[in-house]
C-alpha cells in the first residue's frame, strides 16, 4: 500500500469521528491496514502507560515537602494515567473493529487464490519460525499468487494455484480444520494479512456429530503428513533433507493413533453384511497390483465417493492390514496427499509405537 494512502488511513484512525458506515467502504486491505495502525498505536500507548505508572511514586516523592504540592503532583500523574488508559481502550476497540471489518470484506470477495503444494495436492502448509503458527497462504489476486509461485521455485518449493469461488469459501475454510491448519495468511510476500481460522468461521464440533463417519478426524496426521511429504518429495538431494527423520517420526506416530474410513460396496444392497456380499474397491497401481484406499476424514472420502455408491467402515490402524487381502499395501487419501505404505510396514509401525 502506498505511503500516502497509509497516512490518510492513519489520520482517519486518529480522528475523533467514528463513522462505521464510511469505514465499511474500505477495502479488505485498507481495513486490515487500519487494524495494524490501531494495534501499533495501542502498543505505544500501553508502553507509555506502564512508564507513567512507574514514574508516579518517584515524582510524588521528589516534590516539595508540603502536602498540597504532593497532592497536586499525584493528581496530575493520575490524570495522565487515566487519559492514557482511556486512549488504550479506544485504540483496542478500534483494532478489534477493523480486524473484524477486514474479515467481512474478505468474505465479500468474488474469489481468492490458494497456494497448493504439488507434493501433496493440498494447501501448502508453512510454520512461522517466530510464533510456530501453522498456516496456509491465500491471495486476493492471481497475480500476487503467481509472483510467490515463481519466488518459491528458488527454494525448491513447487506450488500451483487453486481458485476458490465465493460460494465455496466456507467449505474451503472448514476443510482446513480437518487438516489441522489454524491460521491463514493472505497475500504472503507483501505485508500480509494474518487471521486465526476461528475468527473466520466456527470450528465443527466433531465429537458431537451424529454421523460417525463425519466424526472421524485425523487433523494431527493430516498436518504432519503434509509437512513430511512437502519435504520428502522436494526435488533436492536426500542428504539436504535434515528435518526428514523428525517429520517422519511425528507423522508415523499419528498414523498409528488414527482411525480411518475404508470404502466398501454391497453386491446385493438388500442382503446383509455377510463378507461374501461385501466388495472392497481396490485401486490398481502402475504395475497392476491392488492397493487398499483409506481416508483420514469424510471430506477426503467424499472426493473419492463422488457418485455416492460406496459406504465406509471405520477402522483403527492395526485393523487395516486385515483388509488389504492380496494387495501390496494401502494408500491414504489418494486424491489428496496420496501416502502409500507397503503391507509389511503396517505391523512394523504398530510395534514401533505400541504403548
Amino acid at each position: 500500500m502506498e505511503k500516502e494512502r497509509l497516512k490518510e488511513l492513519n489520520t482517519l484512525l486518529l480522528s475523533n469521528k467514528f463513522d462505521q458506515e464510511a469505514y465499511k467502504k474500505l477495502s479488505m486491505e485498507e481495513a486490515y491496514a487500519m487494524f495494524r495502525l490501531a494495534a501499533m498505536h495501542h502498543k505505544k500507548v500501553a508502553e507509555n502507560l506502564e512508564q507513567l505508572k512507574k514514574e508516579q511514586p518517584e515524582k510524588a516523592e521528589s516534590a516539595q515537602e508540603t502536602a498540597e504540592e504532593k497532592e497536586n503532583v499525584t493528581d496530575f500523574a493520575a490524570g495522565k494515567i487515566k487519559a492514557q488508559e482511556n486512549a488504550a481502550k479506544v485504540l483496542l476497540s478500534k483494532a478489534t473493529f477493523f480486524y473484524t471489518l477486514s474479515i467481512e470484506q474478505m468474505k465479500r470477495l468474488d474469489a481468492f487464490y490458494v497456494a497448493y503444494s504439488k507434493c501433496t495436492n493440498s494447501p501448502f502448509v508453512f510454520c512461522d519460525p517466530t510464533t510456530f503458527d501453522d498456516m496456509t497462504w491465500i491471495f486476493t489476486s492471481e497475480e500476487k499468487l503467481k509472483q510467490v509461485i515463481e519466488k518459491q521455485k528458488e527454494n525448491n518449493v513447487e506450488l500451483r494455484g487453486v481458485k476458490v469461488e465465493n460460494a465455496k469459501f466456507l467449505q474451503f475454510f472448514t476443510s482446513l480444520f480437518y487438516m489441522g491448519i489454524d491460521n491463514v495468511l493472505f497475500d504472503y510476500g507483501t505485508e500480509g494479512m494474518m487471521y486465526n481460522l476461528n475468527r473466520i468461521c466456527k470450528k465443527p464440533d466433531f465429537e458431537k456429530m451424529e454421523n460417525k463417519a463425519a466424526a472421524v478426524v485425523n487433523s494431527s496426521l493430516q498436518l504432519t503428513a503434509m509437512y513430511f511429504l512437502q519435504e520428502a518429495r522436494k526435488n533436492i538431494e536426500q542428504k539436504k533433507k535434515e528435518n526428514l527423520p523428525q517429520l517422519e517420526e511425528e507423522m508415523s506416530k499419528n498414523l498409528v493413533a488414527g482411525k480411518y474410513l475404508v470404502p466398501f460396496i454391497k453386491v446385493d444392497p438388500e442382503a446383509g453384511n455377510d463378507p461374501k456380499n461385501i466388495q472392497i474397491p481396490y485401486l490398481k497401481g502402475q504395475d497392476g497390483n491392488m492397493i487398499l484406499p483409506a481416508f483420514t476424514d469424510l471430506m477426503e472420502f467424499t472426493k473419492y465417493n463422488v457418485e455416492k455408491k460406496f459406504s465406509a467402515v471405520i477402522l483403527t490402524f492395526d485393523k487395516l492390514q486385515g483388509f488389504i487381502g492380496n494387495g501390496i499395501g494401502i494408500i491414504f487419501n489418494p486424491l489428496g496427499c496420496n501416502l502409500f505404505l507397503k503391507k509389511e510396514q503396517l505391523p512394523m509401525l504398530v510395534k514401533r509405537f505400541e504403548k
